[in-house]
């Protein structure tokens, strides 16, 4: 009978810190959302955007405006918001990057990487490791496979201008 109420003793903190753990990470769940989408909001506003599509990763946005033709990354990290509005025709590639673990071979980290004519490199990460859940990793593979798409495709269709043109 001591043993099982001893046994109880010890364990009952145990239930009690994974409650607690789970409510303060909820709340910093909902902080971390409310940031990026204040910001998010606050560009909209700036730039005069009609965004087309947007896709929230945790702590990490990407959206697109079609009719203005500008890509839209909003990163809140260490409790600093960066904001980055940027115009597709400036890039040179688009590429999707995976690194793994050298001694796992899992991947850690998948991220879409731009090469513009003038910036040099912008990196957007899809997936971290030590940010997001793993079950997370092939949803956010497709979503980078996907924003690669919708990017190479908006690179693409944009109409050349200063093109001369000789009548025949």
């Amino acid at each position: 009978m001591y043993i099982f109420l001893i046994i109880l003793v010890l364990l009952m903190p145990i239930p009690i810190y994974l409650g607690f753990r789970s409510l303060f990470a909820d709340r910093h769940h909902q902080k971390v959302y409310q940031h990026v989408k204040d910001a998010f909001q606050s560009l909209i506003k700036r730039q005069g955007l009609s965004i087309a599509e947007v896709n929230m990763l945790g702590n990490r946005l990407i959206a697109m405006d079609r009719n203005m033709n500008k890509l839209i990354f909003v990163v809140y990290k260490n409790g600093i918001t960066r904001e980055n509005c940027l115009n597709p025709n400036e890039i040179i590639s688009c590429k999707i990057e995976k690194k793994s673990s050298d001694v796992s071979g899992y991947i850690r980290k998948v991220n879409l990487e731009l090469t513009f004519r003038r910036n040099g490199v912008i990196t957007f990460s899809f997936f971290d490791e030590e940010v997001d859940d793993l079950c997370d990793l092939p949803s956010r593979i497709k979503k980078a496979q996907y924003w690669k798409r919708q990017i190479q495709y908006q690179i693409s269709s944009v109409p050349l201008t200063n093109v001369n043109r000789e009548t025949i």
